[in-house]
């Protein structure tokens, strides 16, 4: 009796291991959910500092870290062409001004986990300057949308941010 227990024991807790090391199911396109925007200052002279918090998922854990080894863009405002910093290899994060859809560029450090398990998940933090744009209001309502890509070239879905009122 003591020996089907032993074994039943042995069974139960190996199963039990087994299923904490179970890899997450994620698509190998990355993920990404918006979780918060902040600033630091009500008022805008000519720009504030913010700091955007996105969550993300990817199965083959090929975030951040490019080939690449120095930007080669000069435009962030054309999402088209040749220069623009979308198309650049260097940078993995923008984030969309809803105010004239010029963006700003991020590299993202290098996610790519060690060991078996490739699938990655986790939460990023995005540090910009908010600038002020030309108004004749005294208040000015933006959002930003977010976008990454992987190593392999795959973007992400798009996520919007609240709404974020500056006050001139």
């Amino acid at each position: 009796m003591q020996n089907k227990l032993n074994i039943f024991l042995a069974f139960g807790l190996l199963t039990g291991l087994w299923a904490c090391v179970a890899e997450p199911k994620y698509p190998n396109e990355p993920h990404i959910e918006y979780v918060s925007v902040s600033t630091t200052e009500e008022y805008v002279q000519t720009s504030v500092f913010a700091s955007l918090t996105i969550s993300f998922t990817d199965g083959n854990g090929d975030l951040g870290g490019s080939e690449a080894e120095n930007p080669s863009c000069n435009s962030n405002c054309e999402y088209l062409s040749d220069s623009s910093c979308y198309n650049d290899k260097y940078y993995s994060a923008f984030i969309i001004d809803s105010r004239d859809s010029c963006f700003q560029s991020f590299q993202l450090p290098d996610l790519t986990p060690t060991g078996n398990v490739k699938a990655i998940s986790g939460e990023v933090d995005l540090s910009f300057f908010l600038n002020k744009k030309t108004s004749p209001n005294p208040a000015d309502t933006v959002f930003y949308y977010v976008i990454i890509r992987d190593r392999s070239g795959n973007y992400s879905n798009i996520v919007r941010t609240d709404d974020i009122v500056l006050l001139y």
